[in-house]
């Protein structure tokens, strides 16, 4: 056995086995889920193997095995953890409501006006109660 030994080592119930092994037949499974399955599998199959020799097998790097074997023992799931980032300012609701209001004529709106501009926009959000304030800038994005 080629390299150091695994640090994480596998151990799969029957229930997870079947699932995994579901997962990388089926034809329409995601790639990134197929790839991170075989990295699981051969760790339980082959606990011998290097993580060189997993990286071979499943056709990506050591360092993905590696990644994945610990994120299997801490979480039991291949699925991605959720992306970071700042949650929403603005509901569904005034996305909704801008929406729409951008899809409608103004002058259906009482508005002498050919199209909206984004400040328009803005401005009947606020009017309208569904927020305190909001830049046109981000109505145009």
């Amino acid at each position: 056995m080629r390299g150091p030994k695994p640090e994480y080592a596998i151990e799969l119930t029957v229930e997870e086995e079947k699932n995994l092994r579901k997962l990388v037949a089926a034809h329409n499974s995601r790639q990134v889920q197929v790839v991170r399955a075989k990295i699981v599998l051969a760790a339980h199959d082959h606990p011998e193997w290097s993580n060189q020799q997993i990286a071979q097998f499943a056709g990506c790097t050591d360092r993905n095995v590696r990644k994945w074997r610990r994120r299997w023992v801490e979480t039991r799931s291949i699925e991605d953890l959720p992306r970071p980032g700042a949650p929403r300012r603005f509901s569904p609701e005034v996305r909704t409501q801008a929406t729409a209001l951008a899809c409608s004529q103004p002058r259906e709106e009482g508005v002498p006006l050919a199209r909206w501009s984004h400040a328009e926009i803005a401005r009947r959000l606020v009017a309208s109660g569904l927020v305190v304030q909001i830049a046109a800038s981000t109505i145009g994005r």
